[in-house]
Formats: C-alpha cells, sequence, structure tokens
C-alpha cells in the first residue's frame, strides 16, 4: 500500500536516517501480540505535546519539551522528533518517558546527533509503547 505526502502512519522502534533522498522504503511489518496486555490501544492525539524547546551542546542538538498522558489508563510512551530538510523529511531521534498514569505530565529530552541542527524540526510526536 503506497504512502502519499500527507499520509500519517503510526510506528514504533526508530526513524533514523539522514543523507540523501532514498529511491524506495521498504517497511515490513508483525503482529506481537503480547505487546498489550489487553486490545485497548491509545491514539496518538491521547498525548499532549507542549512546551517544544531546543538546545545545543558540543554533543548533541536536544529537542525536549513535555509530554501529559491523556489516555484513560497508566501508559509509557515514545516521544519522537521528526526532521527536514529542504521541505523533506529526512529522519529522526526518540525517547521514551516513563509509564505515566492519566493526567500525569513528564519532561522529555531527545538527543540527537549535532549534524541535525541546521535541520527543521518538522513534528515531534508521541505515541503508545
Amino acid at each position: 500500500m503506497p504512502i502519499a505526502p500527507g499520509d500519517t502512519i503510526r510506528f514504533s522502534n526508530s526513524l533514523k536516517y539522514f543523507g540523501r533522498a532514498p529511491t524506495s522504503v521498504d517497511l515490513r511489518f508483525m503482529d506481537n501480540i503480547g505487546m498489550y496486555s489487553d486490545d485497548y490501544i491509545p491514539y496518538q492525539s491521547a498525548f499532549q505535546i507542549s512546551s517544544i524547546s531546543t538546545s545545543s551542546s558540543n554533543d548533541f542538538y536536544t529537542v525536549s519539551g513535555t509530554v501529559t498522558n491523556n489516555s484513560a489508563e497508566k501508559q509509557g510512551i515514545m516521544i519522537s522528533a521528526i526532521f527536514a530538510q529542504k521541505g523533506e523529511i529526512i529522519g529522526g531521534y526518540f525517547t521514551y518517558a516513563d509509564p505515566l498514569d492519566t493526567g500525569e505530565s513528564e519532561l522529555f529530552y531527545i538527543l540527537a546527533p549535532r549534524a541535525f541542527e541546521g535541520c527543521d524540526l518538522y513534528a515531534v510526536t508521541a505515541n503508545a509503547y
């Protein structure tokens, strides 16, 4: 199934790529029935991202902010920063938040290589894990 520009997809694990635009992308899917304790999987909209900021050090380009769990239950959260250059997505990095109770918030820090410092921060997303 092709993914058109503007499509929203859910992914897990990582998206790390920096370089020329690929001519194709190979996606592989698998079911992991034991990943969740029940059938409840919250939507991405259940997690609010706020107070996003960026900073640089000698070692990292850091994206930080606050994530809030607005889902119906305690949930582990993966926060991803997606970078673009000249309007094209070129890669991303991620971090995990400790499992948060409903309504609970936590600061997050994504430590990306300094190579991303000159790129646009295309999106910061949060998904259940």
